[in-house]
């Protein structure tokens, strides 16, 4: 979520079990997100004030993720579902990041994060998440093949 204007929890008591922004209802963004979340989260809708960084001080409509199985959990499914529902629901508040992202400032974070732009673009055409995720089915596949020469078991 470091990519977006979105707070990563930061300054609450949860960071990174926590996100929000004020722009955004946390039972609507839960309810569009959880369907294409994938097995091992469930997502409760909350309101968060974070202490520091993203929307110090200001109330945001939020999601606590609760890990259910971590066997089954795949933080990048759950990350693209959250953005995608993030801007369905926001298409006019919600944004990427544009400053510089470690020390790179020739590519959004959101590119320098998911490693290839489509991600993005594939979310701004209004893409889903399974979109999004199928994207990466080559990729896999590729890296499975190199990483079995390095498996001992």
């Amino acid at each position: 979520l470091e990519g977006t204007n979105l707070s990563e929890g930061r300054g609450t008591c949860r960071p990174f079990e926590l996100c929000g922004a004020p722009y955004l209802d946390g039972e609507r963004w839960a309810a569009l997100a959880a369907p294409r979340v994938g097995p091992g989260f469930v997502l409760r809708p909350t309101v968060i004030r974070p202490t520091v960084r993203d929307w110090a001080g200001q109330d945001c409509g939020a999601i606590q993720i609760h890990v259910t199985d971590r066997w089954a959990a795949r933080s990048l499914r759950l990350t693209t579902a959250l953005l995608v529902a993030a801007q369905a629901l926001a298409p006019d508040a919600f944004g990427w990041r544009t400053e510089a992202y470690e020390f790179v400032t020739d590519r959004l974070a959101i590119d320098l994060l998911y490693g290839s732009a489509r991600p993005r673009e594939m979310i701004e055409a209004g893409g889903t998440a399974d979109d999004v995720m199928a994207s990466f089915a080559e990729a896999e596949e590729v890296f499975r093949e190199v990483r079995r020469v390095a498996l001992l078991y």
